[in-house]
């Protein structure tokens, strides 16, 4: 298990517009700080929006995938968690899968780290719906699509963040590029804006057609 700054620090750099900082700095590290906690709080005001849509989100079925305690959204609620990241100050760790994830052949693959060597599993059906958020970059998204298209797992991927920020339109791209992968029209993309806070989710919607 291994912290997560890197890939934040990348992506206050990008919403911030900076492309080089002083990360030793007080007042970049003040800042920092201040926009990771931020974005938490626009976190969970996106968790209600994709709560809207997919409710199952909240359950022990579902996975969120990739993500570090700094950026997770689902800590307080029954969620499973499968990240290669520090979760210190997760109280019930039996829902923390601390693995890396890759999708190979239409399937899961976690790979774990123990001491001497590379361990790996195919992600037991019982988890059948995978979710993350605002991803880090294309790989954390890679062949989620086939995921999907295969119907061995639905997914939710969804991106949010304050309207002021300068990487809107690359997320959005990323969003639409997994979108355009998607061979059936059994999914649910919705894009919205809440005074200064925007969110889109692209979301697996045959579950949802089963309810209806």
């Amino acid at each position: 298990m291994y912290n997560n700054y890197d890939n934040l620090f990348t992506q206050y750099k990008d919403a911030i517009g900076y492309r080089f900082v002083d990360i030793n700095s007080k007042s970049f590290q003040e800042d920092f700080y201040s926009f990771v906690k931020e974005r938490k709080k626009q976190g969970y005001r996106y968790l209600d929006f994709l709560y809207e849509i997919r409710r199952e989100i909240l359950e022990r079925t579902t996975a969120e995938v990739g993500k570090c305690e700094f950026d997770s959204l689902v800590e307080p609620f029954n969620t499973t968690i499968i990240s290669p990241y520090d979760f210190d100050e997760l109280t019930d760790k039996t829902r923390l899968i601390p693995a890396s994830f890759q999708v190979i052949d239409e399937e899961v693959v976690l790979k774990f780290l123990p001491k001497d060597e590379i361990q790996q599993i195919v992600l037991p059906r019982r988890i059948d719906l995978l979710m993350t958020e605002n991803p880090y970059n294309l790989y954390s998204i890679l062949d989620w699509d086939t995921l999907h298209n295969s119907g061995n797992y639905d997914i939710a991927v969804g991106i949010y963040g304050s309207i002021y920020d300068k990487d809107i339109k690359k997320k959005l791209e990323l969003l639409k590029s997994l979108k355009e992968k998607i061979l059936l029209r059994d999914y649910k993309y919705d894009y919205n804006v809440d005074n200064d806070i925007y969110y889109a989710a692209l979301v697996s919607d045959r579950h949802l057609k089963k309810m209806r």
